[in-house]
């Protein structure tokens, strides 16, 4: 099949295009293997105009009226086009006189240096294979990471995150082990998936947090938008979020409830909120946040106590001293090593 002229120049006359021929870098790569992924058809083009702009050498010190120049450049391609079908060879070192000719007149155009040969190992296009993403926290790190299609995710301590490079596919896929929140873009033909050990989160275009810490309880907490949540282990299981409402996967049972309020989630924003926390899952989430183990010695085990607190950017020795001061407990700080002592 003939390559269109006029596909080929609307690609060669892309600046963008252009850039990612001469000097790619990672985020044009993401975003033109995802395009040439979404436009099989225009693969060819592509072949074509990357051939001619890889031929070219490119200037800035004269310039030509766009009119003469697109008009002689269409010329040049369709000449290149008129070669490749008379030879029945498709891709060879036929561009040597288009390349020359082009030179001449792309270094009036482009604003770009570029000095390549074409060889016949660069007949074709080579796409990307997607490539598996994995974002990881340690204990007591947080980080914000931007997503191909442009989603926001706020990860939590001990959490970790995995995708493909281009999201190829009928769906954004993320599987997610740990916590983190998510600011999704909207795109109604590509659902947004979020993974976890026994839940699927999906959604067009919302926010919410997911905490699946596998020595915890799957929850999913929904702030705008709308997503749907079902079990991957138990199939009948499914349930419509709204805004403010919460689904917890609890001893294999698929629940929704309604969220008194968002305290929990204040981790994205620098907060740790504990309302009524039973003391052992409060100590696991201090060690999470300031990266620490804490050691929890002459705790009662006929009664665990609770507590609640709100800790903005504090100090791990401020907090255990406010702490101890209420639940009449001691602490000492080696290091990463906490011990808490009761009395």
């Amino acid at each position: 099949m003939q390559e269109n002229s006029g596909n080929v120049l609307d690609l060669v006359k892309n600046e963008y295009f252009v850039h990612w021929i001469v000097a790619p870098t990672e985020e044009s790569t993401h975003f033109w293997t995802q395009w040439i992924s979404n436009h099989p058809d225009r693969k060819r083009d592509v072949d074509v105009a990357r051939q001619l702009i890889r031929s070219t050498h490119y200037s800035l010190d004269e310039k030509m009226p766009e009119k003469d120049y697109y008009m002689v450049l269409e010329n040049i391609v369709d000449r290149s086009q008129q070669r490749k079908k008379k030879s029945g060879v498709h891709y060879l070192v036929t561009w040597k006189a288009v390349g020359i000719a082009a030179s001449l007149l792309l270094a009036m155009f482009l604003g770009v240096w570029v000095s390549q040969s074409v060889s016949p190992a660069e007949e074709q296009v080579v796409v990307a294979e997607p490539q598996l993403m994995i974002k990881q926290n340690p204990r007591g790190q947080k980080s914000t990471i931007m997503l191909p299609d442009g989603t926001k995710v706020i990860l939590n301590s001990e959490s970790s995150i995995s995708y493909l490079s281009n999201f190829t596919g009928n769906e954004r896929l993320v599987e997610l082990t740990g916590e983190a929140f998510f600011d999704v873009v909207r795109d109604p033909a590509k659902p947004f998936v979020v993974k976890t050990k026994s839940l699927m989160t999906t959604a067009l275009g919302t926010s919410f947090n997911v905490d699946a810490y596998p020595d915890g309880k799957e929850e999913i907490t929904l702030v705008t938008g709308k997503v749907r949540v079902n079990s991957h282990i138990e199939s009948d299981q499914s349930t419509l979020l709204e805004p403010g409402e919460i689904a917890a996967l609890e001893f294999g049972a698929l629940n929704k409830k309604l969220g008194s309020s968002l305290n929990h989630i204040k981790w994205k924003d620098g907060f740790i909120v504990f309302q009524k926390t039973p003391f052992q899952e409060g100590i696991m989430e201090l060690e999470r946040w300031y990266g620490v183990t804490i050691d929890v010695k002459n705790l009662s085990a006929n009664e665990e106590p609770t507590f609640t607190a709100h800790i903005e950017n504090d100090n791990l020795a401020n907090v255990l001293e406010t702490l101890g001061y209420a639940m009449r407990f001691d602490f000492r700080i080696e290091g990463k090593k906490v011990l808490i002592n009761f009395k």
